[in-house]
């Protein structure tokens, strides 16, 4: 017998149907564990362009996964592909290959019967599990699953939060927050490259309800100086003006994609121009707005406006470029070393997704990921890169101690992923911060070299330069100007982090570097969206000499 796998179906309410959106139907099912599988049964490996995947499955049905996420990312320009040193994990397994499920075919994902797609949509939804945790790796169980979707959407999301400069919020929830344009595509037309999206529900069932019956012939929108703040509402807003900003977001975006006027000049190249300007730090305002999209904001909400009423009352169509031809995935016997490391990763991110929800759950994964981690250390003589994830793994269960000589020999053998990296960090700052809360000159070559390393990998994390902040500020070695100017990169990379930018603000004044400081905090007033905020970034700049007035 194989050793335990532990497998979780869908981790949502028990049997029961979600609430039901305008346009889509599933059946949810509770989680529940599967131990063993029959013998006879290998894991395979294949690796494909961005893609690292560990299957059970048919060549066939992984391919189709893998071709389907990889598709999927064609929906976002060439442009806002991000660089990446680690290529996704893909975990594949076949629940019918270890038990006689109850579960009928095609229960876990049901074609909409009111969306009337036609049959020769493909629905593409399905049960690939996306976590929502720092690593990239997809999971599915494909067990019932007779033909697979064309093009997945699902791996998106992650994939465009990894460009750098890191987007702004509006675009992120304008595509993927609840009701954004690639949140719940409805299917792939196999005769004409089309997608479907849904009916657009405009804040509530009442608000669209009166849309859609010219009750209530114009919507009252947020200003587009609101709607392009590079922060979201703040608290004080109330949850009715989020709701709002983010209702309007996901019109905007999807107006632009699938609305026939959605910019004047340039069709959706000035749209997705407007995205690469804002996700680069320069703010939106009028002008810049209509150099893109060629509208006012006045006659831009007036042409928005009539494309709701139209987007409430039936669901709209992407056109899509042919795909490029995709090669064949060749499958070889998973080593050791790769069953470990992407099997017990997998059982790791799933005790962290399941932990808050079902802790039970979440205990049994846990003891998952050790056994297979463990179990593969001793096969492998103790490889450095299973190492890794043992290492994150006793970090995410609150073990640092018995976390740190594996994230160490990672480190050492150049196989640390950058999350691994910056979790040796934070434990070599904390063993390295003395009694009174500084880190002595001796330690600072200690605590920055993974931190150096993690600055090499691809996409960049914010959490790098927040401890890199956090270094020089209990530095009792004063940095130089030219030390500071890794922080500046951060600030760079990360425009729209206003804690990372109070932070290195600071940490420029607390070393006399005026200038600096003044230009990063001007740059948080500019982008705070609360009056807790502004004040202060305000006091900040007051309190900098030399630095001007807001």
């Amino acid at each position: 017998m194989l050793p335990i796998l532990l497998l979780v179906v869908l981790s949502l309410s028990g049997g029961e149907k979600t609430q039901a959106t305008e346009a889509e139907h599933r059946v949810e099912l509770a989680p529940f564990v599967v131990y063993g599988a029959p013998e006879g049964l290998s894991w395979q490996y294949a690796r494909y362009r961005d893609f690292e995947a560990l299957t059970m499955c048919t060549p066939d049905l992984t391919q189709a996964v893998i071709e389907a996420a990889w598709r999927g990312r064609h929906l976002i320009p060439d442009q806002f592909e991000p660089e990446r040193s680690d290529p996704a994990a893909v975990v594949l397994y076949d629940l019918r290959s270890f038990i006689s499920s109850r579960v009928e075919p095609g229960t876990m994902w049901q074609k909409d019967a009111s969306a009337d797609l036609g049959a020769d949509w493909v629905w593409i939804g399905g049960n690939i599990l996306y976590p929502e945790t720092e690593d990239d790796l997809m999971a599915a169980n494909l067990g019932g699953i007779d033909r697979m979707y064309t093009l997945d959407s699902d791996h998106l999301p992650r994939l465009f939060k990894d460009y750098r400069p890191r987007p702004p919020e509006w675009i992120l929830i304008g595509l993927f927050g609840p009701k954004g344009a690639y949140t719940s595509l409805g299917g792939y037309s196999l005769g004409e490259p089309q997608l479907r999206v849904p009916v657009f529900r405009w804040l509530d069932d009442a608000a669209s309800k009166a849309l859609r019956s010219n009750k209530h012939p114009e919507a009252e929108f947020l200003s587009f100086d609101q709607l392009f703040a590079s922060q979201p509402p703040g608290d004080e807003a109330g949850p009715a003006v989020r709701r709002k900003w983010e209702d309007q977001a996901a019109l905007f975006a999807r107006w632009q994609i699938l609305g026939h006027d959605g910019a004047k000049s340039g069709g959706k190249d000035g749209f997705w121009r407007l995205v690469y300007l804002a996700s680069s730090g320069v703010p939106v305002d009028e002008e810049l707005f209509k150099q893109c999209l060629g509208w006012s904001y006045a006659e831009a909400a007036q042409r928005m406006g009539r494309y709701l009423k139209g987007a409430v009352l039936g669901p709209g169509d992407i056109g899509m470029k042919p795909f490029p031809r995709t090669g064949i995935i060749t499958l070889q016997p998973a080593t050791e070393a790769q069953i470990a490391r992407l099997k017990g990763n997998f059982e790791r991110l799933e005790a962290k997704r399941l932990r808050a929800d079902h802790p039970d759950l979440a205990a049994l994964y846990e003891e998952a990921a050790r056994s297979t981690l463990l179990r593969g250390l001793k096969r492998t003589d103790n490889d450095p890169a299973v190492r890794a994830v043992l290492g994150r793994l006793e970090m995410d269960t609150g073990h640092p101690a018995a976390a740190r000589p594996h994230l160490e020999a990672a480190f050492a053998a150049k196989v640390a992923n950058t999350r691994a990296l910056l979790a040796l960090a934070r434990l070599r700052i904390d063993e390295a911060i003395a009694a009174d809360g500084k880190i002595a000159p001796a330690q600072l070559q200690g605590v920055f070299a993974p931190l150096t390393a993690a600055r090499e990998r691809k996409p960049a994390e914010v959490e790098t330069y927040r401890l890199i902040a956090e270094i020089w500020r209990r530095s009792v070695a004063p940095p130089q100007r030219g030390h500071l100017a890794v922080l500046l990169e951060g600030v760079k990379l990360f425009p729209h982090d206003l804690d990372l930018l109070r932070q290195v603000a600071e940490v420029h004044q607390q070393y006399g570097f005026g200038r600096e400081a003044a230009v990063v905090a001007a740059l948080g007033l500019l982008r705070s969206n609360t009056a807790e905020r502004k004040a202060g970034f305000s006091r900040f700049l007051a309190e900098t000499p030399g630095s001007p007035k807001p």
